[in-house]
């Protein structure tokens, strides 16, 4: 994922790729350099609605997260049939949370 932009919402490029299989994936990365940091566990159920994406994510230890993914006009338009306050969205990324957790329980969280 890239940077967040200014704007309202949370909006940043997002990347995605089908991985058959997570282990090989893995190896290569290990194999490139990379290290594990943060490991963490999240369920994802999505919806569509009219085309636009409704993503519900729940988080063990931190909570319930819902996206709405679509065009400025149609986010409002969810979000107003939802009942969301678009003025009351988070920008914080799970990392961040996380990481404000890892804070008060002392390194449960971050991989060694």
């Amino acid at each position: 994922k890239g940077p967040c932009q200014k704007h309202i919402f949370k909006i940043r490029e997002e990347l995605e790729v089908w991985i058959d299989s997570p282990q090989i994936f893995l190896t290569i990365l290990k194999k490139l350099g990379f290290e594990p940091i943060i490991r963490y566990e999240k369920r994802t159920d999505l919806w569509n609605y009219d085309g636009i994406e409704l993503v519900i994510e729940k988080l063990p230890r931190i909570g319930y997260f819902t996206e709405i993914e679509g065009s400025e006009k149609e986010i409002r338009k969810v979000a107003k049939i939802l009942g969301f306050d678009i003025q009351k969205g988070i920008k914080k990324s799970y990392r961040e949370y996380f990481a404000e957790l890892n804070k008060k329980k002392k390194d449960w969280f971050f991989e060694k």
